[in-house]
C-alpha cells in the first residue's frame, strides 16, 4: 500500500522527467549543430595595378653636319691602301634633319672599300647603338663601321650591310655585339669592342656597286633599334 508521501512523489516524478527529456534532447540537438559565424559584410576584392615601368630612351647625338666646315675625311689611298675614296661635301641634298647632309663621293675599282673617317676624340659607351641616317641612288652595295678604341688605338670593323636605294634609311650597328673583327682575332668577325670609352677614329666603310656618292645625315648614340 502507497502512502500518501509516496504519491505525492510519483506525481512529481511524472512531471519532472519528461520535462528533463524535454531539455537533454534540446540541449542536444544544441550542441549537434554547427556554430553559426555571425554574418560579416565582405569588400569586394580591390584589383592592385602595378604602374607601367618607365623606360628612358637614350639619344645623344654624334653630328649633324649643320655647321659651315666638317672634320670628316676621305680615306684616299694615301690613308688606306684599300679604299676607293675620294672626297666629302657638306650639302642640302637628302639631309633626313635639318638643312645639310654629308656627302660621300667614290669609285669603283681594284679597291673593295670606299672609307670616310672622323679622328675624333669620342665616348660611345653611353648607348648601345650608333645609328645613322643614309642615302644612295644605287652605287653602294653595302656599308659597315669601322672604330678604333684604347691606348693603342686598335682598329675594329664590322660587316658590311644592304642599304636600301632610292630612300633614307636609319642604318643601326649594335657596339655591344661580338662581330666585328681585329687583328686579334685574326680578322674574323668574332671580336667585342673594348673601351668605347675612349673612341680615336669612327669610320664609315661603303662597299661601292658603281661610282658615285652617298649621302650621311644625323649620326647618333641611341639605346633603342629604329623602328620599321
Amino acid at each position: 500500500e502507497i502512502g500518501p508521501g509516496r504519491k505525492i512523489t510519483m506525481r512529481i516524478l511524472r512531471y519532472f522527467v519528461p520535462l528533463a527529456l524535454i531539455l537533454v534532447n534540446a540541449c542536444s540537438a544544441v550542441s549537434a549543430s554547427p556554430t553559426q559565424p555571425p554574418a560579416t559584410l565582405l569588400s569586394p576584392p580591390t584589383e592592385i595595378i602595378q604602374p607601367t615601368p618607365t623606360i628612358v630612351q637614350v639619344f645623344i647625338p654624334i653630328d649633324g653636319f649643320e655647321a659651315s666646315e666638317t672634320a670628316w675625311k676621305a680615306g684616299t689611298i694615301a690613308d688606306f691602301s684599300d679604299s676607293s675614296a675620294m672626297s666629302v661635301a657638306l650639302t642640302p641634298e637628302h639631309a633626313s634633319q635639318g638643312a645639310q647632309a654629308l656627302q660621300l663621293n667614290f669609285e669603283q675599282n681594284d679597291k673593295p672599300k670606299a672609307i670616310f673617317f672622323l679622328d675624333q676624340q669620342l665616348d660611345l659607351s653611353q648607348a648601345r647603338f650608333l645609328q645613322f641616317d643614309f642615302y644612295h641612288a644605287g652605287a653602294v652595295g653595302g656599308v659597315g663601321i669601322a672604330l678604333t678604341t684604347g691606348p693603342d688605338s686598335v682598329w675594329y670593323e664590322s660587316d658590311g650591310f644592304p642599304a636600301a636605294k632610292g630612300n633614307s634609311v636609319s642604318l643601326s650597328f649594335d657596339l655591344s655585339a661580338s662581330n666585328f673583327k681585329a687583328a686579334s682575332t685574326n680578322w674574323e668577325f668574332l671580336a667585342s669592342i673594348p673601351d668605347l670609352n675612349n673612341v680615336h677614329r669612327l669610320a664609315i666603310i661603303i662597299y661601292p656597286a658603281g661610282s658615285g656618292s652617298a649621302y650621311m645625315d644625323a649620326i647618333r648614340l641611341s639605346s633603342a633599334t629604329p623602328g620599321p
